[in-house]
């Protein structure tokens, strides 16, 4: 794992610990000042989704495709579709059509989504999106891992995680 990933992990330990989302977001603040890579900015914005920040995690990612340099085509060509997904630029079906030619690529999609939807609420949207991230071997790769906790959290506490309220259509 590198560092960006470790923050991230560190930024979602905190707030699990203290059940609040500050602790979470003076890492991720304390995090964005060490990294300038588009990639390292993007991933960072799953720790504002992760803590119900979608309108600043839209902001954020909105900010990066407009100052961050681009990556190289050959490097990580989803990263600017991915991009456009975080910046709600693409609808989530159109994601989940662009992914559709690589498994990795359609990992990295249902884990946004899944995430996105936790963010808003959806927490059954988000369970469905986790799954289906974690149904095909991907141990140790980022996201793979963060849906199979995510999805294992939500599973032993239907309204994990607190910071985010539940959507009405699916309160008891």
């Amino acid at each position: 794992m590198n560092q960006v990933g470790i923050d991230i992990l560190r930024a979602f330990v905190a707030a699990e610990l203290k059940s609040e989302i500050a602790p979470g977001i003076e890492i991720y603040e304390e995090a964005m000042k060490r990294y300038r890579t588009r990639d390292d900015l993007m991933a960072l914005q799953t720790v504002l989704l992760g803590l119900g920040q979608t309108q600043r995690a839209l902001s954020a990612s909105r900010e990066i495709s407009q100052r961050a340099p681009p990556n190289p085509k050959f490097w990580r060509p989803f990263s600017d579709t991915e991009l456009s997904y975080r910046s709600a630029d693409l609808s989530a079906e159109e994601l989940i059509r662009l992914a559709a030619n690589s498994r990795a690529d359609q990992g990295v999609a249902f884990f946004l989504i899944g995430l996105r939807r936790l963010a808003e609420g959806d927490r059954a949207g988000a369970r469905e999106f986790f799954q289906k991230v974690i149904a095909w071997p991907g141990f140790g790769w980022g996201y793979h891992d963060l849906s199979w906790v995510f999805l294992k959290r939500l599973e032993r506490d239907p309204n994990w995680p607190p910071w985010i309220p539940v959507k009405n259509s699916e309160k008891p």
